[in-house]
C-alpha cells in the first residue's frame, strides 16, 4: 500500500500527492474539472479492468472518462458507462469515492469521481469505437493492489501516467475491502 502518499480526508474523501508524477501529468488537471472512474463488480465481487490498443502490452487498468465542461459528475458517469462499457445507467449512480491531486502544497482543482455498479455480470461492449478499447478481463478486488504497483512500475515512457492512474485502484480496493488507509487528515 503507498498510503505515504494516499490521505483519507474523511468518509470517502481521499486526496493523492502527485509529487512524483512528471509534470507531463500535471497538464491534465488545466482546464478540465475532472474525470468519472467506472467500477464495475459481478455477482460475484471480480472487478473489470480494461486495455486499449495503444497502453503497453498487457496492461489493464479501471475505466476512465474526462468530464465535459458543465457537465456533472452523475451525468459523466451515465455517459462514459455507456461509451465505455455499453451500459445503461440503472439510477440512483452510486458515487464511492472522490479523490482530490495536489503536489506539494499545490491543490489542483481536478477530481476523480469514483462510482461503482454491481452486477455487471457480461463483458462490458463499447459503444463508443473512438475510445480504443481492445479487450476487457476480471480481476478479485484483492488484485487491484497489483494493478496498481504495474502502473507504479511501467518503463520510463510510461511512467508518470502509470504514476499517476495507480493509486485510484490502491483506493478502490481499499473502498471494495471496506478497509480504511490511515486517516492522515485528521488530528
Amino acid at each position: 500500500m503507498t498510503s505515504d502518499i494516499i490521505t483519507r480526508e474523511s468518509g470517502s474523501s481521499y486526496v493523492v500527492d502527485l509529487s512524483e508524477v512528471g509534470p507531463e501529468e500535471h497538464d491534465r488537471f488545466i482546464g478540465t474539472p475532472g474525470e468519472v472512474i467506472l467500477v464495475l463488480t459481478t455477482r460475484d465481487e471480480l472487478v473489470w479492468l480494461h486495455t486499449k490498443d495503444f497502453y503497453p502490452n498487457g496492461i489493464y487498468r479501471l475505466p476512465t472518462g474526462k468530464l465535459h465542461e458543465g457537465e456533472s459528475p452523475d451525468a459523466g458517469f451515465a455517459r462514459e458507462l455507456h461509451e465505455e462499457a455499453g451500459i445503461a445507467p440503472i439510477p440512483p449512480p452510486e458515487c464511492i469515492a472522490h479523490i482530490r491531486y495536489q503536489s506539494g502544497d499545490e491543490v489542483y482543482p481536478f477530481v476523480s469521481y469514483v462510482y461503482r455498479v454491481h452486477d455487471a455480470n457480461d463483458s462490458p461492449s463499447p459503444i463508443d469505437e473512438s475510445e480504443q478499447i481492445t479487450g476487457w478481463r476480471c480481476v478479485p478486488v484483492r488484485e487491484l493492489t497489483s494493478v496498481a504497483t504495474e502502473l507504479r512500475t511501467l518503463p520510463k515512457r510510461w511512467a508518470s501516467w502509470g504514476r499517476f492512474r495507480a493509486p485510484a485502484h490502491d483506493v478502490i480496493a481499499e473502498v471494495l475491502r471496506g478497509n480504511s488507509i490511515e486517516d492522515k487528515g485528521r488530528t
